[in-house]
């Protein structure tokens, strides 16, 4: 089921909000028989087959699907290789969304942030979220490769966007308050940015290079940017497996 210009509805977001890395230790000492069920079950999954398929229901459209997951590359288990979650569970519908990428979208239209004149700049994985993003909205900028050419925004719309979104494309090496502080410059007051990005929950300052940590959310305070979330989400219902499945989010005010 593809969307329609006006979408009217999706299932309530599952997720965990922290504000700082205290706050995500609080949850994991509080969450530890939980998250052991569920990597248990997750566990009881794994396959010996080319890829595992759940049944479910699409966040955002609502209908019954089924989600696949290839199992190759795969942590190696007793009873087969357990997929990578969060880079499969694609979608049985039309847009064939995988898990992070659908996770994403149904985190801003559960907080209403996708309308037909909110005006995107989309950055990455431009050919999977733009049909998506472009049948709801009239006003889709795309940038499929901000870190080339020095990364030179585009120019903004009259008024600025209401929402940047970075799909997997800032490293810690890139994550800095400089890069920040332009992409806070191109937002319309009261604008957002939503990313994603591989995430170290473990590591309260990232390294010089590969996954986020979590002095990103200092960096975006720093950046001039308020109300900086950083949210895990997790559903079987919804195809959102996997430990930690990490997005963030900030405001401009």
């Amino acid at each position: 089921m593809l969307v329609t210009k006006r979408l009217i509805g999706v299932a309530p977001f599952p997720l965990e909000t922290f504000r700082s890395y205290a706050e995500f230790e609080a949850y994991l000492a509080a969450s530890d028989a939980k998250r052991g069920l569920r990597w248990l079950h997750e566990l009881s999954l794994a396959s010996t087959e080319k890829s595992v398929t759940l049944d479910g229901t699409c966040g955002l459209c609502l209908a019954p699907t089924v989600f696949t997951a290839s199992t190759r590359g795969g942590e190696m288990a007793p009873n087969g290789r357990i997929p990578n979650w969060r880079e499969g569970l694609a979608c049985g519908c039309g847009h064939r969304l995988i898990n992070r990428q659908r996770a994403l979208l149904h985190l801003l239209a559960a907080e209403e942030r996708l309308r037909p004149w909110t005006r995107v700049l989309l950055m990455g994985e431009v050919l999977a979220l733009k049909p998506f993003l472009s049948a709801v909205s009239d006003h889709v900028t795309a940038w499929p490769d901000p870190l080339d050419a020095g990364f030179a925004a585009p120019a903004p719309p009259r008024g600025g966007f209401h929402l940047i979104l970075s799909v997997e494309q800032l490293t810690a090496r890139l994550a800095q308050p400089k890069v920040f502080a332009e992409l806070h410059k191109l937002l319309a007051p009261g604008g957002m940015i939503a990313l994603t990005a591989p995430f170290d929950v473990d590591a309260p300052k990232a390294g010089v290079d590969g996954p986020l940590g979590w002095d990103v959310v200092d960096g975006l305070t720093t950046s001039g940017f308020s109300d900086v979330r950083v949210m895990s989400y997790w559903s079987e219902e919804f195809g959102y497996l996997g430990a930690f499945n990490m997005m963030l989010m900030a405001s401009r005010w």
